[in-house]
């Protein structure tokens, strides 16, 4: 008997740094599938990231050899989303994400009990911030596209050795005529504290079940 086909994904991995949204994810995945709700989990491999072309090139997988110039360094997102739709073509497709708690997109006061933190849509024409943050992606040609969740994380630098020779890879790509935008370089300076983040309530169950619920009512 054939598997049913997904009606949910939930993608995350895009940027390794951002640990906490992985595990996030697959807590969102299970009370969505107690629901009875027939939703899929994908983690982006690291050796299709930025962060594997910049520490581990020997193993990265990526379609980085492009020519240079004209081209993003950073991850071809278009593709990511063209490849999850041909896998997944009748599924909503959410993607996982972590920011600094200190973002004021998210508007955390640190007072606030993190079971009270409400999702909802941040970004131009919102009328307030939430501290789970979503928006939903337009394509190229204009049609609505994926959904993305920007979830709370404590966050710590990287030593500085580790983010000096992360610097001088990327000027080295530079040189060689490849671009990527310069407000990306946290992904590879620092990371969210997954123990920090624990501790804080970050990845409670609480969260979980109101992003489940935010999700059930997309669509």
């Amino acid at each position: 008997m054939p598997t049913p086909r997904a009606e949910i994904l939930l993608v995350s991995g895009t940027h390794p740094n951002e640990a906490c949204a992985p595990l996030m994810a697959r807590e969102v995945f299970l009370r969505l599938r107690e629901r009875g709700r027939r939703a899929a989990l994908h983690e982006i491999p690291y050796r299709y990231t930025l962060l594997a072309l910049v520490d581990s090139p020997s193993t990265a997988a990526t379609d980085y050899s492009m020519p240079a110039g004209g081209r993003r360094l950073d991850a071809d997102l278009d593709g990511l989303d063209e490849d999850l739709r041909r896998r997944h073509p009748h599924a909503l497709i959410f993607e996982f994400h972590n920011s600094e708690d200190t973002q004021p997109m998210l508007g955390i006061d640190p007072a606030k009990p993190a079971c009270e933190y409400e999702v909802g849509p941040i970004g131009p024409g919102s009328a307030r911030a939430f501290e789970i943050g979503t928006w939903r992606n337009v394509d190229h040609l204009g049609r609505p596209g994926k959904y993305l969740i920007e979830l709370p994380a404590r966050y710590v630098l990287e030593e500085s050795p580790v983010r000096e020779r992360r610097r001088r890879r990327l000027a080295q790509f530079r040189e060689a005529g490849y671009d990527f935008d310069p407000r990306w370089s946290h992904y590879l300076e620092s990371r969210a504290d997954v123990a920090a983040s624990r501790r804080r309530g970050y990845l409670a169950g609480c969260l979980a079940r109101k992003v489940a619920d935010w999700i059930t009512g997309c669509g």
